[in-house]
């Protein structure tokens, strides 16, 4: 198993884009520290890519990642997948102005209602109607198996490890 990765590791790509950039600012900036940049750069641009992937695979239930998002925090708050603004904007992974937008686009197209908060009427809600449930079911496939296959590069401990990299790199850049 060590000699088949160390195979795959000879025959992958020596330079990344990511490399290149820093390559090219050490050349052109000695002064300025780069280092950095190979980890954040890598991750902003998987994000930019990885945001592309999902919205190829949500493209046929014509919503786009963020309209995706805020139909999963609604789905997976569970029934009677209702939430309010200010509960969506803590979960979801979009901005406010994105969130509001996908809300406009989602209600729109039937997915989810906006109505008074039953317990606080000064609250309004968006809630998934039976049709958002369904697309949200079938998106959520779609979404994973996307995900899945932009992982296929790399086996259960990398994955583990990277998974464990990155939960860490969060936790430090919140606190």
């Amino acid at each position: 198993m060590v000699a088949a990765k160390q195979q795959k590791a000879e025959t992958e790509p020596l330079e990344d884009l990511v490399d290149g950039l820093i390559r090219e600012w050490r050349e052109q900036a000695p002064d300025v520290s780069v280092d950095a940049m190979g980890i954040v750069g890598r991750i902003q641009y998987l994000g930019n890519l990885y945001e592309g992937y999902a919205n190829k695979a949500l493209k046929p239930y014509k919503i786009k990642f963020t309209d995706f998002d805020v139909l999963g925090t609604l789905r997976r708050s569970g029934a009677p997948y209702q939430l309010s603004p200010t509960q969506l904007c803590e979960t979801v992974l979009i901005t406010s102005g994105a969130m509001t937008a996908a809300l406009d686009r989602l209600e729109k197209a039937g997915f989810i209602l906006r109505a008074l908060d039953p317990v606080d009427r000064r609250v309004r809600v968006a809630g998934l109607t039976r049709k958002g449930v369904e697309i949200s079911e079938l998106a959520a496939n779609a979404r994973f198996k996307a995900a899945e296959a932009a992982l296929e590069g790399l086996d259960k401990d990398d994955r583990e490890a990277l998974a464990w990299l990155l939960r860490k790199l969060i936790m430090s850049s919140e606190a």
